[in-house]
């Protein structure tokens, strides 16, 4: 159609800016909610944007578990060149070791550039301005820490950070998922709040498009782990009604 232009997204940005039914197509009081106990309490300290926080736990798992880091750190990286920035982005990368303070810091500054690659140069802060606390950095050490351990009681992980690429669909273009487990796939979400619906359909949408792109798998429930919280959400696929994932399948993620 003349003049007509197809917008493509990724998963988040879908699942975020999509008119849902009321309560969602997924209602987060449908998952099983799984509270986990520590006697750690968070510090309310922290001084730098919760995003920050989120992707620094996250890739620091998948770091912990045995990923390259040049696939832990890639969205990071490709932000980095398109500012020119690649030679500070490495440098950051290789004082990344382990949960010590100086690996932390760095951490913090490097997913920075991811701003860039996911929503654009405009949502650039420099990162010198990202400096993290005392409080942050123990807040983010102890959420990896708590990550680690739901990982024992849920685990094995069988992939980490894996990259959805869509084919044929309108609508939704690229995802990354967190985990997948013997028979689940994850996503970690470092929230202050319980989850909401936009948070379950992205976790749907992950799903779809890993079954498409993987016809023999043994997933047989989708999940979200908070480690902010603590707390583990958990629902069976077979509970998903068919007219659920159908219209998910055609009107969110664009499948013919």
């Amino acid at each position: 159609m003349k003049g007509s232009v197809v917008c493509m997204f990724t998963v988040t940005q879908r699942a975020g800016k999509y008119s849902q039914p009321r309560g969602g197509f997924l209602k987060p009081s449908s998952f099983e909610k799984i509270t986990l106990r520590d006697d750690v309490v968070l510090s309310e300290n922290e001084n730098i944007d919760s995003s920050l926080i989120g992707l620094a736990v996250d890739y620091m798992v998948r770091y912990l578990y045995g990923n390259e880091k040049s696939n832990v750190f890639n969205i990071s990286l490709a932000g980095a060149k398109l500012i020119g920035k690649t030679k500070v982005a490495k440098e950051l990368i290789n004082n990344i070791k382990g949960l010590d303070k100086k690996s932390i810091v760095s951490l913090c500054k490097l997913v920075g550039f991811d701003a860039i690659t996911r929503a654009g140069i405009n949502a650039y802060r420099p990162i010198e301005y990202i400096n993290p606390n005392e409080d942050t950095i123990n807040n983010i050490i102890f959420m990896i820490n708590r990550t680690k351990i739901f990982l024992i009681g849920f685990g094995p992980i069988i992939k980490s950070g894996g990259v959805l690429m869509t084919d044929n669909a309108e609508f939704v273009k690229i995802g990354d998922f967190d985990f997948i487990t013997n028979d689940a796939l994850w996503d970690l979400k470092v929230i202050k709040k319980d989850i909401q619906s936009k948070h379950t359909l992205q976790l749907l949408i992950y799903y779809l498009i890993y079954s498409r792109n993987n016809e023999i798998n043994n997933l047989k429930r989708i999940g979200i782990y908070n480690p902010r919280k603590n707390v583990i959400y958990i629902k069976n696929i077979c509970e998903i009604d068919k007219s659920i994932i159908d219209e998910v399948n055609k009107k969110v993620i664009g499948y013919k």
